[in-house]
Parts: structure tokens; C-alpha cells; sequence
């Protein structure tokens, strides 16, 4: 084979050169370039190339054969082998069943530690997935782990890991030799280039191919056999010993080569975050006074992060952008349905079946068979169910929605008893056969107009997802492991690699990767993005196979890398001369982390390197955007007429705190809730406490104890109880721990309650309820509630709130505080000469209301808090000592006013500010920006 180089100059894009070498001296017939076979860098560029042949023939009213396209990969044929070639399921099936079933201890230099389960299918398939690529890439040059191991051992080091891995390896080949297969790699390296039929072929053009793979070179040779094989190089005839025989640039000269951009223009451009940089792309058109129009531009986003962000840019414009490299089909409800239901047969955990139950596919099945079915009513209780009892796994979920007899929770144990036969054609069922009649069921009764645009989605994965399986419905598949887990686990990590390519406008602008750019002939190019490690893809800390090594072996490294990219840039600037190649470098990446600007940006002369690295590492003050808050879409429209005809002496609190939120709180009875509660809440941890001591109160012989041991294992068990009877009897971790707090607080409470009773005070009442349980009514209000407990002594009785917050509460703080600007008028009062106003109103009210009540109006009252934080040493009782008579009277003034507002239905304005808000994700900012207030402007505040 003889190799002649053509070096076609870059004055302009790859794609114009090549079509007009390609034509010659054509005088116009018939154009046929059929004998012709172009080697190009990806199937997009043969694309382009073969179009613009086309545009050329057509330009002249003419026909034309074009020339055959082929990637280097053409060349190299596994599938010559006699033996059936391994499939990528098969191949990661018998690396996943050798890794789980090996003896590690044989292996010590490869896995130092253990995994902590072996077994472990994500563990085995993370790995294998490691080991493939690795492989992939010694493939690059004709290289398997064995070779590593052995004839380049000098080249790597840590070679005991190596002969490891090779030893590995070598139980994987046999596995799949077993079962009558034949690894690609091996496949390739045995048959290479064999039975490739160039019949009609006399001409061989490698046409601009920067980095084809050591292998694929051999491959060409191979196959060219005597023919004389051409490449043609996209750069100037003077830079001839720049590039290598094979046209790959030479590292040592582009890694010192400057990449030199026209002056006049903002050619490079810092911009912020990312859409900062999908904005820029707008930006640079409309500076450019172009059409949005894909024949006048072309766009890259070596950062795919970035394609969302460039599709909002065009929006506003009525432009499409697309990916040409597709869509993952991990981005469609079907894939997701699947993965949630293999999750949940493997798992059987509450996240996966709550998952399930949220997809909107599965929400859709369950409705079709249950007339009665409501999805909203469905979720609703979902979000209950899971903070009630937080449930772990489906053995909790089905005992708690056993207990409700009365239509409680109806759709939800519906919707789970559905799920339930799913689980069990799972056990019955081969993984491939279930996940076929899984799709079948749930998909019967869901219509889909595939005539509208693009509605091809689902149908799109429905097929891919059918390709996987036949992939794996095969006795070989089959016959190489036996865990449904395990298969199911391969299903999902090929299909997360399975992309859809949707239909798009024929108009559309695509979204190119990297290398796709300089095969495009349009007068303006648009990278952004260009960022280190994009642009050149950098390779740092492999944990197999390190940069130097990578050089040594002939795969792909930094330095080729570098030079490749180098080169490719340095093409597309020279091949505009007028200047048209933009730059565009992000500060911060999609997750706000920050960004390096590519090392390409900084290779420039010394008298500009300054001036470039100021630019590139400023500081960046985008433009502030509009942020989308709630009122630009939708404001609340409250109702009033909800009359509260009675409320408890805790809701006060709330009033105080904020109308609005009072409001919405108590009158419309909205709440914030779903099913992301992880451990019990403040009222929950609480009753855990409260619970055990109303107990306690209720049993005359504890009451009487005076051993603390005897009194802290009573109310230690009962907070078990409680705990158990609430979210089950395996508690997770974080419910272990609260119990395990709650226990040791009641201890130390146990210790205080032996303390009060030898100074005298006894338990009169607990969970005592206002008013005998009839409540009492004050300036036309009927207040309700109940007193926590009630102790006496020597005619005295303490009216005795339960606090179980994490830090000790000073009643007297805990009511009041120092008035401001803002206080309202009904919550002002002054006491000893300065401003003060109510916070909360509890033990006050609770001392009113017993003034109030026959029983108890006689006698003396003293109202406090029984402390239970966090510190142990804090706990006991502490009271209001300041609570007199002229607090009593301004504490009375204001619950009359308070109450006046709320039967005129006062609700407005709300507090710009509050701790703890239920209501903060209805704004951003203040509640009176997503609130129609037409309704409120004739209430007069009292």
C-alpha cells in the first residue's frame, strides 16, 4: 500500500474543497464517483459531504453517483468471525456474573477492600462498566487486558493490578466461550479487515480524519492491500510536518502553535452562567444582522448541558433547536415506569412505589380500570399515608393500609392492590416476559395520536425499549445467569444508553457536537461552551489508566487530544478569513460550579497572553433577568364567608403571628404537605412525649411513685408504644433516633416528677378539656382546647403547659415582646411604661378561661411551661411569675380584639416575614404579590 498526501489548503470549510477536488475538470454529463470510497471522521460528515456533491450536481441541472462514505471503523469487521460475536448485553452479562461470582481473595492486588456486598448487581455493573471502557480504549490499538499485562507490562504500573484484571478477563472470555461466544475485541483483533469487499473501489480518500485510532490505521492498510490509499489533509501545503502521514495532527507542533483570531470583533466572549451563554448565541446573530435561519449558521454545544438552555434562548424567536445526536430515552415517562417497576420488585421500598405511583403513565392505567378512581383524591392521600406512618418497605405500606376498614385511603389501596399483582407476575415471571406483559397491560387502555407532532416519542422508546429485549431474549442470554435483579439491572444500564431521535422542523436548528463543526459550510460558527474539559475533553485521574501510560500504549491521550482540537479550531477560523468563528466561555457550569476557559483561548502570542487571561478570568456581572415568581402567572382569589365559629386557645398564636397566614391556616385549612417527611414532626415527637405523661397522670398508683426508675421505664415503654403503633415496628434509623431522645428525655422527666411530688404537688387533671368539654365562649367565640395538666397544691393549682422543643422556653418570652413600628394595633399594649405586644396568648388564656370555669375560678393560679429540651439538666417546670393582674387585663384586650377581626373576617395584611412559614413556597418574595386583595379592601381592621 502507498499513501499520498494532499494537503487542499483552508481559505474555505472542508466540505467546499472536498466537493471541488472531488469534481475535477467535470465537463458536465453524468457524474459518477461510485468507485471512489471516502474514509470521513463520523456518518455526519459523509452526510455533508454527500450533500454537498449533490447541491454542486444540482446547481447544474445534472445527475451524480456520489462516492461510497465510511467512518474508520468500516475497516474492522468482528462480525467475520465464525464464532457468534458477544452482543453488548451478552458481553455485560458475563462480566457481571464473573465479577459476583469470583473469589475476590485471588484478586487482593485489584480489590484492596472489599465491596460490602458482592453481590450487589449496581456493584458488579458499575465495575464492568469501568472495565468495558477500558477496554474500548486499549481496542485503539489492538490491545486487550493480556496484553497489558504481558508484552506491555513496562509500559504501565502498578502491573500486579493488571495481571488482575488480565486474570479477570481471562475468566470472561472463557464464560462467554462457553456459551458459544466470541468477545468483539478479541473478534476484531483476529479478523481484521478481513472480507471487506472493494469491488468497483479503486480509489481509497481519507478525507480530513484528525484522529482516526491506531487500529483502524492497520485496519486500512490491510484492506487497501496494493491500492495507493490518499489523504487528504484540510490545512496549507506549507504545513506539511504538522501532521503525520496519516493527516493526524503532530502533538509537539500544535501544542506550541498560537491559535490566532481576526481582529476587529468580539471573537471570544466571557459570559456568566448558562443561560448567559445560550443567550450570547442570540446576541452574536442579531450583531451579525442574520436571519435565524440554519443556512446561515451553525451552533455547538460541546457542553450538552447547555442544549435546554440555547432552546429557551430561541423560543421568543418561534425557532426549534434539536440534537442530532438525540434524545435519551430516559428523559420519557415509559422508560421511567419501567425503571420505577423494576426498582420496586427488586427493592420492595417505598420510595419505588411511591415513584410508580406519581408516573403519570401508571396514573392513567389505574383510572382506566377504576371508574371511581381519583388521581388528585389518590396523591392527596399518598402524601397523608406517608407522613402518618412513613412507611419503608411494602410489607409496612400494606399493613397500615390494612388497618382502614371505613374507605379511608380508598384510592390509594386501589391503586397499591394493582401494583401488587404486578409484583407477582414479576415473581412468576422471567424478567424479559414480565417487563412485555407489564407494558402491555398498562399500555392497552392509552391512546396515542402519533399523527400529531411530535406524539412519536412514546412509540419511539416503546420500540427501543422492544429491541433491548429481543436482544435479550436468547438461550445464550439466557443461559449466562440466573438473578431476575441482575437482568433487570443490565435492561436498565443498556437503555440508559439508548437514545430516540424525535421528528423535528425542517427548519430547525441542530445542536452540534464538537467535532461535527468543521465539517459545516455556513459563514458563521457559534461554539459555546468552551470550556476545559469540553474543549479539549480532558483526560484526569482515570483510575485504571492514567494520561502518561495512554500516550505510551497509543490510545488516546491529552497530548493528541490537544492537538487535535488544536488544529480543528485553528481549520474553522482559517477557513472563514472574514472572521466567523465565535467563542463563547461560562464562568459557572448548569450547577453554578465554576468553569476553566479552554486552553486553546490562551494560545496566543506573549504580548496578548495578558490582555486574553485578564478577559477570560474577570469577573462577570450578567444582566439581571426577570425572574419568574408566581404573580406573572396566577394569584390566589380567597373567599371569605368561612365564619370561624369557634377555634383553640393555640390558633391565637397564629393570628398573632400573621392574618393572612391565619387564614389560609385555619379558615381555608391549606397546609403544605407530601411525601418526602423523613422523621416524626414537632407535633409528632411531642404527642411521643405528651402521651406517656397523660398516662401517667391517669394511674393513681404512678402517680404516687417515688422511685424514678420504676416512673421513667413506664413512660420510656409507652413512648415505644406510641412510636410503633404510629409508624411500625421496624423504625427506620432516623425514627430509632428520636425514640431513642424521647426515652432519654422521659428519664430525666421521671426524675422531676419524683421531685414534685415530694414538695407537696399532686396531678389534678390531664389533657384537661376547656369548659368540662363543652368549651368556653368569650365575646361570642367559642374557645376550645385542652390543658395539658393541671397540678395542686395548698389550694394552689398550676395550669401546666408540655414544651418539648429543643431548647428551654421562658413562659414570659415565649408571649411577649418589645413592640416595633409594625406591631399591630390589636397586639400593642404598654406595661411598666414601655411599648410591648403579644406574641402568643396560651397561658393567659388558659388562666382566663379556669377563672372562668366553676371548678377551678377559686382558686390561686400559677400558668408555666414543663421544660423537656434537648439539655437534660434544663428540664422542669418554669413559670410566669410576672403574669399579674394588669398582664391578665391587656392579655383580655387583646383576645377580644382578636377575635372581633377574625368574626369580621380581618385577615389582611399578611407579615412580610415570619419564622417557620408554611406558606413559603406560594412566593418569593411576599404573600401580598400572589394574592388578589380586592376582597379585603372594604375589612376594617379593629
Amino acid at each position: 500500500m502507498h499513501i499520498v498526501r494532499e494537503f487542499l489548503g483552508w481559505d474555505l470549510p472542508i466540505v467546499k474543497l472536498a466537493v471541488k477536488k472531488l469534481i475535477g475538470l467535470w465537463d458536465g454529463s453524468t457524474l459518477d464517483l461510485s468507485h471512489i470510497l471516502v474514509v470521513v471522521p463520523t456518518k455526519q460528515s459523509g452526510r455533508r459531504l454527500r450533500e454537498g456533491i449533490a447541491r454542486y450536481a444540482a446547481q447544474r441541472n445534472a445527475g451524480v453517483l456520489p462516492p461510497q462514505t465510511v467512518t474508520p471503523d468500516f475497516f474492522i469487521r468482528p462480525e467475520n468471525s465464525p464464532v457468534k460475536v458477544a452482543t453488548a448485553i451478552e458481553s455485560t452479562a458475563a462480566w457481571a456474573e464473573v465479577l459476583m461470582g469470583v473469589d475476590l481473595d485471588n484478586f487482593i492486588s485489584l480489590f484492596p477492600k472489599k465491596p460490602e456486598n458482592q453481590n450487589d448487581p449496581k456493584w458488579a455493573l458499575g465495575l464492568t462498566e469501568k472495565i468495558s471502557k477500558l477496554r474500548t480504549l486499549l481496542s485503539e490499538n489492538g490491545l486487550i487486558l493480556k496484553d497489558v499485562a504481558g508484552k506491555c507490562s513496562e509500559l504501565v504500573e502498578e502491573s500486579e493490578r493488571w495481571i488482575d484484571m488480565a486474570g479477570l478477563e481471562k475468566l470472561y472470555l472463557k464464560k462467554l466461550s462457553d456459551a458459544g461466544l466470541e468477545d468483539v475485541h478479541v473478534a476484531k483483533i483476529k479478523y481484521l479487515a478481513q472480507n471487506i469487499d472493494l469491488t468497483g473501489i479503486d480509489r481509497i480518500i481519507v478525507l480530513a480524519v484528525p484522529d482516526p485510532t491506531p487500529f483502524s490505521l492497520k485496519a486500512i492498510e490491510k484492506a487497501a492491500g496494493q491500492m495507493t490509499v490518499e489523504v487528504w489533509i484540510h490545512a496549507p501545503e506549507n504545513m506539511t510536518d504538522s501532521f503525520d502521514k496519516w493527516g493526524r495532527p503532530v502533538p509537539s507542533f500544535w501544542e506550541k502553535e498560537n491559535i490566532i483570531f481576526p481582529e476587529g470583533k468580539e471573537f471570544i466572549r466571557l459570559r456568566g452562567d448558562a443561560q448567559a451563554q445560550s443567550d450570547d448565541v442570540i446576541n452574536i446573530l442579531l450583531e451579525q444582522q442574520r436571519a435565524l435561519d440554519v443556512s446561515e449558521f451553525a451552533i455547538a454545544a460541546p457542553n450538552a448541558n447547555l442544549l435546554s438552555y440555547i432552546e429557551k434562548s430561541f423560543m421568543p424567536y418561534g425557532v426549534e433547536v434539536y440534537d442530532p445526536a438525540g434524545e435519551s430515552i430516559t428523559l420519557n415517562s415509559m422508560f421511567h415506569l419501567v425503571k420505577t417497576m423494576g426498582d420496586l420488585c427488586s427493592n420492595k421500598q417505598y420510595d419505588s412505589w411511591s415513584a410508580l405511583l406519581r408516573n403519570s403513565d401508571m396514573i392513567r392505567h389505574i383510572s382506566a380500570k377504576n371508574r371511581n378512581f381519583d388521581p388528585v383524591r389518590m396523591l392527596t392521600q399518598l402524601d397523608r399515608f406517608q407522613n402518618m406512618h412513613m412507611p419503608d418497605s411494602m410489607k409496612d405500606i400494606s399493613f397500615f393500609l390494612d388497618r382502614y376498614k371505613d374507605g379511608a385511603f380508598e384510592d390509594l389501596k386501589s391503586s397499591h392492590a394493582e401494583i401488587l399483582t404486578f409484583i407477582k407476575l414479576f415473581e412468576k415471571s422471567r424478567p424479559i416476559e414480565f417487563v412485555r406483559s407489564f407494558l402491555g397491560e398498562v399500555y392497552k387502555n392509552i391512546k396515542v395520536d402519533t399523527s400529531l407532532w411530535g406524539n412519536t416519542k412514546q412509540s419511539d422508546t416503546a420500540q427501543v425499549i422492544n429491541n433491548v429485549l429481543e436482544d435479550m431474549d436468547s438461550p445464550v442470554f439466557g443461559d449466562l445467569f440466573m438473578s431476575s435483579e441482575l437482568q433487570m439491572e443490565i435492561l436498565f444500564k443498556v437503555l440508559k444508553s439508548k437514545s430516540i431521535y424525535p421528528d423535528h422542523a425542517e427548519r430547525a436548528v441542530p445542536i452540534q457536537g464538537w467535532l461535527e463543526m468543521p465539517w459545516e459550510d455556513a459563514e458563521i460558527l457559534i461554539i459555546a461552551g468552551m470550556n476545559e474539559g469540553f474543549v479539549p475533553d480532558s483526560i484526569v485521574g482515570d483510575i485504571f489508566l492514567p494520561d502518561l501510560p495512554r500516550e505510551k500504549l497509543g490510545v488516546t491521550n491529552n497530548s493528541s487530544r490537544f492537538a487535535r482540537d488544536s488544529y480543528l479550531l485553528t481549520s474553522m477560523i482559517n477557513s472563514r478569513p472574514q472572521g466567523g468563528v465565535y467563542c463563547i466561555v461560562g464562568k459557572n457550569d448548569v450547577s453554578g460550579d465554576p468553569l476553566k476557559p479552554s486552553r486553546l483561548l490562551l494560545r496566543c502570542s506573549d504580548e496578548e497572553l495578558l490582555d486574553r487571561a485578564n478577559m477570560l478570568f474577570q469577573e462577570v456581572s450578567e444582566t439581571e433577568r426577570e425572574i419568574i415568581t408566581p404573580e406573572h402567572q396566577w394569584k390566589l382569589a380567597p373567599k371569605l364567608g368561612g365564619n370561624v365559629k369557634h377555634m383553640s386557645a393555640t390558633a391565637f398564636k397564629d393570628y398573632l403571628k400573621c392574618p393572612f397566614r391565619f387564614y389560609l391556616k385555619r379558615v381555608l385549612k391549606m397546609e403544605h404537605i407530601d411525601d418526602r417527611k423523613t422523621e416524626a414532626d414537632a407535633m409528632e415527637f411531642g404527642n411521643a412525649c405528651h402521651i406517656p405523661l397523660e398516662l401517667f397522670g391517669k394511674s393513681e398508683e404512678l402517680r404516687e411513685c417515688q422511685d424514678p426508675f420504676v416512673i421513667a421505664a413506664f413512660l420510656q415503654e409507652q413512648a415505644e408504644i406510641f412510636m410503633k403503633n404510629k409508624f411500625g415496628n421496624d423504625l427506620p434509623l432516623a425514627l430509632t433516633v428520636q425514640l431513642d431522645t424521647i426515652k432519654k428525655r422521659l428519664g430525666r422527666v421521671a426524675e422531676v416528677e419524683v421531685q414534685l411530688r415530694s414538695d407537696g404537688w399532686k396531678t389534678l387533671e390531664t389533657e384537661y378539656e376547656i369548659g368540662g368539654g363543652e368549651g368556653v365562649v368569650i365575646n361570642g367565640m367559642l374557645i376550645v382546647g385542652k390543658i395539658d395538666r393541671i397540678d395542686i397544691r395548698d389550694g394552689v393549682i398550676r395550669i401546666i403547659d408540655y414544651k418539648t422543643s429543643d431548647s428551654a422556653t421562658d413562659p414570659l418570652k415565649a408571649h411577649v415582646k418589645r413592640a416595633n413600628d409594625d406591631t399591630a394595633d390589636y397586639a400593642f399594649f404598654e406595661q411598666d411604661g414601655k411599648d410591648k405586644c403579644w406574641t402568643d396568648l396560651q397561658l393567659p388564656l388558659y388562666h382566663v378561661l379556669l377563672d372562668m370555669d366553676p371548678r377551678f375560678k377559686k382558686y390561686e393560679k400559677h400558668c408555666g411551661y414543663f421544660m423537656i429540651p434537648k439539655a437534660l439538666e434544663e428540664t422542669g417546670v418554669s413559670f410566669w411569675k410576672e403574669l399579674d393582674a394588669d398582664y391578665l387585663d391587656h392579655a383580655k384586650v387583646c383576645i377580644d380584639k382578636v377575635i372581633d377581626n377574625i368574626c369580621g373576617e380581618v385577615f389582611w395584611p399578611p407579615a412580610e416575614k415570619v419564622a417557620f412559614d408554611d406558606f413559603e413556597g406560594l412566593h418569593t418574595g411576599s404573600l401580598k404579590d400572589v394574592v388578589d386583595i380586592s376582597i379585603f379592601e372594604n375589612v376594617e381592621v379593629k
